[in-house]
């Protein structure tokens, strides 16, 4: 029977939204791992599908947004004095987001919209949702509100944002087995949410031993994504180095970093 292998993960991770955002605000907890923030109660499918439909489209032309829909002061979480002020409201989420994320960030809710990039206002952003009503102040109509303020935004050449912000990567020290297999854990972050990864693993003398090339994908700093190994017997009694680098889709790239990977 073989032996379990025991993957020796640091008690810290790469990015701990929960801790950088503990401030009850629902949406930056939302925001720092994924592109929108719906209301409560939850819009219907079908206006959230626009949402996103949206965004994609912008993404799909290497710009990029963040939206928060917000219909009530109950998602506004402790800070519901900035009800019905979208523009402050737009500032602040940017600011809590800052350490995660810097890019254009639109603010939907009953009173109108609000823009931030980078914590600060953008002309053109204002003078194109100046233009723009809301359809409602329920889910839904905020829901479509948003999507047609995302497409009017990218058109108008608001979206597009200059990424020059590095990724980072971290491994862990590993326990593992000769000649038997060993999950390699890594971790990213990168504001886009998107990177490639390489995974090298080094012999005691600073020889490549294996190599893992993993393609630019969705990458979740506060989550632990692995590759599976297995060690070859001859390295029985070693201390291995597991490196990473992170490579975001604009060409940014991350230090080098490496961990112990401890065989038995």
């Amino acid at each position: 029977m073989k032996r379990l292998l025991g993957v020796a993960l640091a008690v810290g991770i790469l990015v701990s939204a929960g801790s950088a955002l503990a401030d009850g605000d629902p949406a930056s907890d939302f925001l720092s791992e994924r592109d929108y923030y719906t209301p409560f109660p939850p819009p219907s499918p079908q206006s959230t599908s626009s949402l996103l439909s949206a965004i994609d489209a912008v993404k799909a032309r290497g710009d990029r947004v963040k939206v928060a829909v917000i219909a009530t002061k109950t998602d506004l979480g402790s800070v519901p004095s900035l009800y019905g002020q979208p523009a402050a409201y737009a500032k602040f989420l940017a600011t809590e987001l800052s350490a995660l994320y810097r890019g254009p960030l639109l603010v939907v809710m009953p009173a109108g919209f609000g823009f931030s990039e980078a914590g600060k206002t953008k002309i053109g952003a204002d003078a194109t949702l100046r233009k723009l009503a809301i359809g409602g102040p329920n889910p839904d109509a905020l829901m479509l509100s948003a999507a047609d303020a995302v497409a009017a935004l990218e058109r108008g050449g608001a979206l597009h944002f200059k990424d020059t912000v590095k990724p980072e990567a971290n491994t862990f020290p590993t326990k593992a087995f000769a000649g038997e297999r060993v999950a390699l854990a890594y971790a990213v972050f990168d504001d886009s949410g998107r990177a490639k990864i390489s995974l090298v693993v080094d012999s005691p003398r600073r020889v490549q031993v294996a190599r893992f090339n993993v393609p630019l994908r969705k990458v979740v700093g506060t989550k632990r994504y692995i590759v599976i190994w297995r060690v070859p017997a001859r390295f029985a009694h070693e201390v291995l180095a597991l490196c990473i680098q992170a490579t975001d889709a604009t060409g940014n790239t991350s230090r080098r970093t490496c961990a112990t990977l401890s065989v038995k």
